[in-house]
């Protein structure tokens, strides 16, 4: 499995940038969704793949990302997100803990981030990349650099493991 960490405030923040690659991110919000609605859409790409005759549908180049926010403790996790205030306004749910339950969203312990992405990967029929955002508008820079250690430490490891044959 391929493991990526990416940060999007510095592009939706960057007037260099553009409003096109704003909006584009702005745009991967509505599309949060939950693992059950996107899987038809993943096993209709991984048809099209092998009828392309591009491979097996199971060798289709699939990847799932979330934005993420772990600590050692749940509790931890969301009191430091909710305090960097996230704009749910687009988003289809009503709550933060809505938000955690239902979408790729991935706030809390390091075990509970392991048991969306395994969720995602039964869903999905098992993908091969895996990607991070750990970065919030509003956020510190040293909670980035934390967030980078916390999945490193805790994560990474066990994604490793589980998903080696990936």
């Amino acid at each position: 499995m391929e493991i990526g960490i990416f940060s999007t405030g510095n592009l939706a923040g960057d007037p260099s940038v553009g409003a096109t690659a704003t909006e584009r991110l702005r745009g991967l919000v509505k599309l949060a969704q939950r693992a059950e609605q996107a899987a038809p859409h993943v096993r209709y790409f991984r048809e099209r793949y092998a009828a392309h005759g591009h491979g097996t549908a199971e060798s289709a180049p699939v990847g799932s990302g979330a934005k993420v926010h772990v600590g050692l403790r749940s509790q931890d996790a969301l009191r430091e997100f909710e305090a960097q205030r996230p704009d749910l306004s687009k988003w289809p749910y009503d709550t933060l803990e809505e938000a955690i339950r239902h979408s790729a969203l991935t706030v809390g312990s390091p075990a509970q981030a392991l048991d969306k992405i395994a969720h995602f990967q039964e869903q999905y029929g098992g993908y091969q990349r895996q990607m991070f955002s750990i970065d919030q508008p509003g956020g510190a820079f040293d909670q980035m650099l934390e967030q980078i250690d916390l999945l490193r430490e805790h994560i990474l490891p066990a994604l490793r493991a589980a998903y080696a044959h990936a």
